[in-house]
């Protein structure tokens, strides 16, 4: 069965997030994913374990620690090729740069219709997605598994007061059409008007494009796309 869908997992350069990879690949993708032929990778960026120096220090260098950390995931690599290492230092503050990084990568890597970003924690229920969309006509899709479509907490206002819908981050769904446009026109990717939470910035990236190219865009909410993994 072709999926015709592509999984992309944040991850980190620790081992919390190297043995939550271990059991990712061993219960979600060997055992459900595989089934459906979904391609899939796990994304990190380069470690950064002491104080970032933002001074002209040109005779800097990586750590004993950050080089340890970069040969484990060289061999993870080596053994299992699921894993990409984007280029800028993995920290939670760029966690929207490391979206932006990803969905690039895919718009020039991979060939599927969907791009589905989850957490390692979650899953997609494959099958239940692709009868969900299997009539969807609509040419931009945008969705999720949750939609903040009001504010409950300040933090999740724009600079301005204002407020744009997005999905919540554990997953976060787009077809390639939608996305291949909003990184083709770099729409507001670098969190100029809004936080710096990933989920938040996708829901602007949207919204933007909706208002640059006067498209309407599906907001495509089920809560039974997400499954916890067991």
């Amino acid at each position: 069965m072709n999926s015709d869908l592509f999984i992309a997992i944040p991850s980190g350069l620790n081992q919390k997030y190297k043995k939550r990879r271990e059991l990712f690949r061993k219960k979600i993708i060997n055992n459900y994913y595989k089934k459906y032929n979904i391609t899939y990778k796990f994304f990190v960026g380069l470690p950064l374990l002491d104080n970032l120096n933002l001074g002209h220090i040109q005779s800097s260098k990586y750590s004993d620690d950050e080089i340890k950390i970069m040969k484990s995931i060289s061999k993870e690599i080596e053994l299992y090729n699921d894993i990409i290492i984007l280029p800028f230092r993995d920290i939670y503050i760029e966690l929207h740069l490391k979206t932006i990084n990803i969905l690039r990568w895919f718009i020039h890597n991979k060939h599927e219709n969907y791009i589905v970003c989850h957490d390692d924690r979650y899953h997609l229920d494959v099958e239940y997605f692709l009868l969900k969309i299997h009539n969807i006509k609509d040419e931009y899709i945008y969705g999720g598994n949750c939609l903040w479509d009001k504010p409950y907490y300040e933090m999740q206002k724009c600079y301005d007061d204002s407020f744009i819908p997005y999905f919540s981050g554990h997953m976060i769904i787009w077809n390639r059409k939608l996305l291949s446009e909003i990184i083709k026109d770099n729409i507001e990717l670098y969190g100029i008007i809004g936080p710096n939470s990933e989920d938040m910035q996708t829901g602007i990236w949207v919204d933007q494009f909706k208002k640059k190219k006067k498209k309407k865009v599906l907001y495509l909410e089920d809560y039974n796309f997400k499954k916890k993994n067991i």
